[in-house]
């Protein structure tokens, strides 16, 4: 095996067990030592491919965010209903979390309550999902007509 192509395997399973760690727990909670310990992974993998657990947290939360952008993007919520559509938007986001149930902590945890220190890296991680969401409603909105006292 290539050392490129091992880099890339010990890297993903750095990711996967990362994810799933803090996809069970809170980022407070989660532990580096349970990490390695319950995947066989030595620490000094883990620090030789990121420089802390906030750097590896939110390497998570830009995968979750990243994911569920792009599940978003390919997926077809639009309807000639509004209310049809903001039902089919939030079943999209209900079934991404049932395929992927670790991100649906992630997500969570990030959205409710972040890391103190890291929210400004946490808000910047969130842009294109934010983004998309926001065009979302905006296009959805304009399908409708607003009382003259309420703007978008």
């Amino acid at each position: 095996m290539r050392k490129e192509e091992k880099t890339r395997l010990t890297y993903e399973r750095i990711m996967a067990a990362a994810i799933e760690e803090f996809g069970k727990k809170t980022y407070d909670n989660a532990s580096l030592t349970t990490l390695c310990n319950e995947n066989q992974i030595s620490k000094g993998l883990i620090y030789h491919n990121f420089k802390n657990k906030d750097e590896l947290y939110l390497k998570c939360v830009e995968e979750c965010f990243d994911a569920m952008t792009a599940y978003f993007q390919n997926g077809e919520y639009k309807t000639d209903c509004v209310k049809e559509s903001l039902h089919n938007l939030f079943q999209m986001r209900q079934q991404f979390f049932k395929e992927n149930p670790y991100y649906c902590n992630i997500f969570f945890n990030t959205v409710l309550q972040p890391p103190e220190h890291l929210k400004k890296e946490i808000r910047e991680l969130r842009k294109k999902y934010d983004e998309f969401y926001l065009n979302c409603f905006r296009g959805l909105l304009e399908q409708i007509q607003l009382r003259d006292t309420i703007t978008m």
